[in-house]
């Protein structure tokens, strides 16, 4: 399964916690942020990297 949350912020969260909504001025009480609205590529730098690794 594939998410387009992201789990690089090193918060802990329960997975009832991780699908929630992000909240950026309270990061902990929040879900994980989404990827998908980074204009650098983050998130196709790390779907490349899962890939990466799937195929090890």
């Amino acid at each position: 399964m594939y998410s387009e949350r992201s789990l690089t912020d090193g918060i802990e969260r329960p997975p009832e916690q991780f699908f929630k909504q992000y909240r950026p001025k309270n990061p902990t009480k929040g879900g994980a942020q989404k990827l998908t609205a980074d204009a650098l590529g983050f998130g196709r730098d790390q779907v490349k990297a899962f890939e990466k690794k799937l195929s090890n």
